[in-house]
């Protein structure tokens, strides 16, 4: 019995695999991966992408799992007892804290796009928005409506707060299947009514989103697409985690983890598939998305189709905060001693909190700025571009190098041995070495500072710590 749901961890791949997903299907799949590949490179890009997340996301992803099964756990809680008898054991508690940051902030980013998500599917539903309307000036009052978004936001949060009361076996496993299961059928009834499985259409979408243009791949770019590898799979804010926390001892996680990739990455294809018509190149920095989503997108698909799109953007921000929430939930649970209901609520109205705060400021607090950015980009910035990189390096750092190999084996039960050893030596050299590149390139960017060169400094120094550490051992 697990320990925190009070039912039997769960066996089969299929459910683990539904969980895991509906983890990691997120905005990024529907609007980072299409905007990204149209404009970086498009099958380059997605070469460059999978080897990403085979050869370093995949490995810290599975190393997730692995300790969430094995602390049966929250992230926070498990961190702390997974510690106990370590080297510097106390501080490995922080990296459970960053997970509920990282969490924490993403889930008021989404509620945001959650919010207007659903304004637009209720007024195309409603027959209020044609083809014909002026979606910069619709988008632009929507955006104002900061006391409608509120309430959108308030039975966003009112929802999720049920179904987590509803419990983990019989709410969150069963809404899942059913909103990962519906995500992927609009998509793919999407892609049939963009281009109507004509061979022309068909044609013309596989050249703008695939083309092969290599070119386009620079320093900066290949920085973004280890970041996008990572937080498109839901890696470092505490659903995986909790994954790994639910599976049965015997479950194959291995092939669980290959099972969201693939599905991730048919979901993110099949997004770009949707939107082949954007004009990406026209979309500015700062509202890119914005752009993309509400402006250009239903000037460009038929009434169905722009509603299935947003069917789908509605249940993404549903499924994809369920188990976020959840792991916030129980840490909080267990480090106040509080039960399970004032714990959703106290979540939930910090959440909440945090949620109106990212929507105003795109409108009344539009001018509060911390190093150029707004909240709500602020939000971002922090939960993606640091907390999540920051602690996939440590779970890579905790699962290659100080937890023994034999308890790491015990987690992975491998076929093969060989397959052992290549996933634990990609963990240690291959993950951490890009995602502190990747840390600290974000570091230099968004705050102006030279972290590159300490980047390198950092990673000279534990190479040449694993090496010693190779030469002892070999001379023992």
């Amino acid at each position: 019995m697990s320990p925190e749901t009070g039912n039997t961890p769960i066996k089969s791949l299929w459910l683990l695999t539904v969980l895991g997903l509906g983890a990691a299907l997120g905005y990024s799949n529907l609007l980072d991966f299409p905007v990204m590949i149209g404009l970086h490179g498009g099958s380059a890009y997605l070469l460059v992408f999978f080897l990403c997340q085979m050869f370093i996301a995949l490995p810290v992803m599975l190393s997730e799992m692995f300790l969430g099964r094995r602390s049966r756990a929250d992230a926070l809680t498990g961190w702390q007892e997974l510690s106990v008898g370590r080297v510097v054991a106390r501080s490995w508690r922080f990296v459970g804290l960053a997970m509920l940051v990282a969490g924490l902030l993403t889930i008021a980013a989404y509620s945001v796009l959650f919010s207007w998500s659903a304004l637009y599917l209720d007024a195309f539903w409603a027959g209020t928005l044609t083809q014909e309307t002026d979606f910069t000036r619709y988008f632009m009052s929507v955006m104002h409506q900061t006391d409608l978004i509120g309430l959108v936001q308030l039975g966003f949060f009112g929802l999720l707060s049920v179904l987590l009361l509803i419990g983990f076996r019989f709410g969150l496993v069963p809404v899942m299947l059913v909103m990962v299961a519906s995500v992927l059928l609009a998509l793919i009834s999407g892609v049939y009514m963009v281009t109507g499985l004509d061979g022309d259409a068909i044609s013309e979408a596989i050249t703008r989103v695939f083309g092969w243009r290599p070119e386009q791949i620079t320093k900066p770019i290949f920085f973004k697409i280890v970041n996008q590898a990572f937080f498109s799979l839901g890696i470092g804010v505490g659903a995986l985690w909790l994954t790994g926390a639910a599976a049965h001892a015997k479950a194959s996680l291995g092939k669980v983890v290959l099972l969201i990739m693939a599905f991730d990455l048919a979901a993110s294809l099949l997004a770009a598939m949707t939107l082949w018509q954007l004009d990406l190149d026209a979309l500015s920095e700062r509202w890119s998305f914005a752009e993309l989503l509400f402006q250009q997108l239903p000037r460009l698909m038929d009434n169905d189709s722009i509603m299935l799109f947003f069917g789908a953007m509605v249940l993404t921000g549903l499924a994809s905060t369920l188990l976020i929430l959840e792991n916030l939930v129980r840490a909080v649970s267990a480090r106040l001693g509080i039960g399970r209901l004032p714990a959703i609520l106290l979540v939930v109205v910090i959440a909440l909190g945090l949620g109106v705060a990212g929507q105003m400021s795109f409108n009344r607090w539009q001018y509060v700025m911390w190093y150029g950015r707004s909240i709500y980009d602020n939000y971002v910035m922090i939960s993606s571009d640091l907390l999540v990189p920051l602690s996939g390096a440590m779970v890579a750092i905790f699962v290659g190098w100080v937890m023994r190999s034999a308890d790491a084996r015990d987690e992975w039960q491998p076929t093969r041995v060989w397959r052992f050893w290549a996933w634990r030596w990609s963990l240690r050299i291959v993950s951490i070495v890009a995602i502190l590149l990747v840390f600290f390139g974000a570091l230099e960017q968004q705050f102006g500072l030279h972290f590159q060169q300490a980047a390198w400094a950092v990673i000279l120094v534990v190479l040449a710590i694993i090496s010693l550490r190779l030469v002892r051992n070999f001379s023992r």
